[in-house]
């Protein structure tokens, strides 16, 4: 059985997932079909976690299924990042933060913001 705090994080997961598919096209090739939320920083990263900064709209063959796939070469995402200097300068800041738990009341937090995202 899994325990409040994972569902919680699960929940919390799906709606910033949601939110970043909201922008309905790929930021690398233009794509509008089979979106995936990709995460710039890694979700290990607590503070980045669900930040709305830190994800980007994907195609699932961007995101995964091709031999440039920010999954299978990371380095497809620096054509993005040159577009969107505001986001890397961001997000260097956030990784330079240390790991944090997470609560339930935290993600209850998380989750009430995500929400007001969501169309």
């Amino acid at each position: 059985m899994r325990s409040k705090l994972s569902r919680l994080k699960t929940t919390a997961d799906k709606l910033w997932s949601k939110i970043v598919r909201q922008g309905g096209v790929c930021a690398i090739c233009g794509s509008q079909k089979h979106l995936n939320a990709h995460h710039i920083i890694s979700r290990r990263f607590t503070p980045l976690r669900w930040d709305l900064k830190n994800g980007v709209c994907l195609c699932v063959r961007c995101h995964k299924f091709s031999i440039r796939a920010v999954h299978n070469n990371p380095l497809t995402i620096i054509d993005w990042f040159k577009d969107n200097t505001e986001v890397e300068n961001y997000l260097r800041l956030g990784v330079l933060q240390k790991r944090k738990k997470i609560n339930i009341d935290a993600i209850n937090d998380v989750i009430k913001h995500l929400q007001k995202g969501v169309r």
